[in-house]
């Protein structure tokens, strides 16, 4: 068979990954709530890592604290392990989250620090291990020259990857800042609106986003003479303003952008709005195609069969290897408490070794799991 096939675009604006960069108090967790309250309801969750806490100002919000990385369930303070909430949505995304479409990250910078910390702590608890000198800082971790930030921005496309398995979108939203950049054709210097993490972060979690946006405010100046002593001095004055958000910036002032070609360059910060130009851009790209509404309602609908049936598929593996893994620790633990007993484990360790493993944890099938564990029985 020919591998390869035509794509057709969702039509839905939650089938795709985005960001809202704005600086701060800007409102980006108001308009984003405001927009997936009428998106998909009840299909999203709010994250607020590390010391964020946009959620509590916000009514009828559907959030989640999680002020490190890992950590135990604390209902007093609805806060959990950012990688106990993932791993949690991913085995249990059909009984616990079934309606769950986009997981929100409030804020992306948080989870950034949150990764590194992780990273320095795993690090050093292998340096204790090994009796080696331990670091205090990400920058000194593997040895330096980026290797711990490169494993902290692995971290964190672990979990992207685990979510988008099971179905489940990530929107980020991101405090900007103003920077000065070099061109390196020109050599001038000139100053763009980005990310307020570092460059290298960012630059990872771009590659995996469809839609990004910058939402500022426009401000309307005036320059006015007045008399200061004996002469004149011009002084500005705001005279208006507004909330814009800039999908699209040609002249690479503001870091924004999408992967559909079509998107608008600029809009009202509105939640309407912000829906209209997402899906007026899917839809142009998708009107590409050339294909009648008939046609390409038939194939929407067989996309997203296919989709299902593949997020459906991957569920069940995560709960087959939950399974497994479960299993093959009972195994070990049988094994552990009758080691003293040669001829109890004699029939489980020729088991083992029919089916090509040296250990319980090397099995990889789980009817095979199933059947030595039988024999501890």
């Amino acid at each position: 068979m020919a591998f390869g096939k035509k794509n057709l675009p969702s039509k839905s604006p939650v089938d795709y990954n985005l960001c809202l960069l704005g600086l701060s108090k800007s409102g980006k967790t108001t308009l984003i709530f405001n927009v997936l309250e009428k998106l998909c309801p009840g299909g999203y969750l709010f994250v607020e890592t590390g010391r964020e806490r946009g959620a509590d100002a916000i009514t009828g919000i559907e959030y989640i604290n999680c002020p490190t990385w890992s950590q135990e369930f604390d209902e007093a303070n609805n806060a959990v392990g950012f990688a106990e909430l993932i791993n949690d949505i991913v085995k249990n995304k059909n009984e616990e989250y079934p309606d769950l479409k986009v997981l929100v990250i409030d804020t992306q910078d948080q989870l950034a620090e949150m990764a590194e910390a992780q990273i320095v702590k795993e690090y050093n608890r292998k340096q204790k291990l090994d009796n080696k000198p331990t670091v205090d800082s990400i920058n000194a971790a593997f040895a330096g020259y980026g290797r711990g930030e490169q494993k902290a921005r692995e971290l964190v496309s672990t979990m992207e990857d685990k979510l988008v398995s099971v179905g489940v979108r990530v929107w980020y939203i991101g405090h900007a800042k103003t920077k000065d950049v070099v061109d390196p054709i020109t050599n001038t210097t000139y100053t763009t609106i980005t990310s307020q993490i570092p460059q290298s972060w960012f630059n990872s979690l771009k590659r995996n986003l469809h839609f990004l946006g910058l939402l500022y405010t426009n401000m309307d100046v005036v320059t006015e003479k007045k008399k200061v002593g004996a002469g004149e001095k011009n002084f500005n004055t705001v005279t208006s303003e507004a909330r814009k958000i800039r999908w699209r910036s040609d002249n690479m002032v503001a870091d924004c952008g999408s992967r559909f070609a079509d998107i608008v360059e600029e809009i009202d910060c509105d939640a309407d709005e912000f829906i209209k130009a997402l899906t007026d851009a899917i839809d142009a790209e998708i009107q590409k195609s050339g294909k009648s509404d008939k046609e390409l309602k038939a194939e929407q609908k067989k996309a997203d069969e296919a989709k299902a049936k593949k997020i459906a598929k991957n569920i069940e593996a995560v709960a087959n290897d939950e399974k497994l893994e479960e299993v093959t620790n009972a195994i070990m633990d049988w094994i552990s408490d009758n080691r003293d007993d040669k001829e109890k484990l004699k029939p489980v360790l020729a088991s083992l070794k029919e089916h090509g493993s040296k250990k319980p944890t090397e099995i990889t099938d789980l009817e095979v799991a199933e059947e030595i564990f039988t024999l501890c029985k």
